[in-house]
């Protein structure tokens, strides 16, 4: 049903909610280089008048440090939420690289230098001694932690991954509103299917709910995040997936992948930004929490159907206990909106009705109402 995509379009405006961009890394907190304390000796002028130069330039490089940090944080914040690739670009990377390069000159051993020198690698697993530099002076850094997690799935080794991915949960940055929404997203997926994620919520709520609660074992789950990362492309290979030669991932890569990938039972998170969406809406189909991609068309109202009545959980509509939740819960509703609209085809009104209540309820605590209003009036 093309309402889908209408629906995607138009009503969430491209920002399909709670939209689950990389998360922005945590303030990085004081800088490892200490400022050396003077004692004043009368009888030492000569050291006293060295120790302050070396107190100054201490202090100057601390000042200077500092503020390499930040623009690397602004750099790398702005190529995390762009909404037509995750990679960052040229210019991006490039002042990314600088502000390292600086860090090393001032703080080589600093957390600051080590972390972000991993990071600006894009995954670049040859450069994991600065994360687990970056990982022995603060442990228990939930960024960190969440690249540790990334690292252990690009290679592959499943008991460390939940390990860490375990301590990300304990932390408070994966939300068990998060998890409870990633396991209808699972739920969604064809048997035996693969599901294409985009950022960090649908991505690592979909392998804690897999690989810890062990929800839908079968299901194949591919991160465009990871797919920066070399050693990640090259282990998809081997499982039979054939993936687009582009050092770039953006819309254009998606599209690739999705089309050369098509016999992989591919579903697409719809928390995905609509840019991705739109260059292969023809064959998109929404199901559940996915978007299904097909190259014949589907009529998906009966599959919608059972999900809603028998396989889905929607923990976060029964129980919205923080805004979080409130804002995922909305992200029901494009389905709502396909069986209201067949049910409203074999003018079956008590199933309309049942459907309107519960799309009331979510457009309420997501703040949608209005929107959700006009667009019944619609269809």
């Amino acid at each position: 049903m093309r309402i889908a995509i209408i629906i995607l379009s138009t009503f969430f405006s491209g920002s399909i909610l709670a939209q689950n961009q990389e998360p922005i890394e945590e303030s990085i907190k004081e800088s490892e280089i200490n400022v050396e304390s003077i004692t004043i000796s009368k009888d030492k002028k000569k050291t006293i008048r060295s120790r302050k130069a070396k107190t100054l330039d201490a202090k100057q490089n601390y000042s200077t440090s500092s503020s390499e940090s930040q623009k690397f944080k602004s750099y790398k914040a702005a190529s995390s939420i762009q909404r037509t690739q995750r990679s960052p670009s040229s210019a991006q990377q490039s002042r990314m690289d600088e502000a390292v390069n600086s860090l090393g000159l001032l703080a080589p051993n600093s957390f600051e230098y080590h972390y972000f020198k991993y990071t600006a690698g894009n995954y670049n697993l040859s450069l994991v001694s600065h994360l687990n530099e970056a990982e022995k002076l603060r442990p228990d850094n939930v960024d960190v932690l969440i690249h540790k997690t990334a690292y252990n799935i690009i290679l592959g080794k499943k008991n460390e991954s939940i390990a860490y991915a375990n301590r990300v949960y304990a932390s408070g940055r994966l939300s068990k509103s998060v998890v409870d929404y990633a396991e209808d997203i699972l739920l969604s997926v064809p048997q035996n299917g693969t599901l294409i994620t985009h950022g960090f919520d649908d991505f690592y709520g979909a392998f804690y709910s897999q690989g810890v609660n062990n929800v839908r074992p079968d299901v194949q789950i591919i991160s465009l995040e990871l797919l920066q990362s070399e050693e990640y492309r090259n282990r998809l290979k081997k499982k039979g997936y054939v993936i687009p030669s582009n050092k770039i991932v953006d819309v254009e890569f998606f599209k690739k992948l999705c089309s050369d990938n098509s016999t992989k039972n591919i579903s697409v998170s719809v928390t995905t930004p609509k840019e991705y969406l739109r260059t292969i809406s023809k064959n998109l189909f929404l199901t559940g929490l996915v978007m299904i991609y097909s190259n014949t068309p589907k009529e998906n109202f009966v599959e919608n159907e059972k999900l809603w009545n028998t396989t889905l959980k929607k923990k976060l509509i029964s129980n919205a206990s923080n805004q979080k939740a409130k804002q995922l819960s909305a992200n029901y509703l494009p389905m709502l909106f396909i069986l209201r609209k067949g049910y409203n085809s074999t003018s079956n009104k008590l199933k309309v009705k049942e459907i309107d209540l519960v799309m009331d309820k979510i457009s309420v605590q997501s703040n949608k109402y209005n929107q959700v209003q006009k667009l019944k009036s619609s269809y």
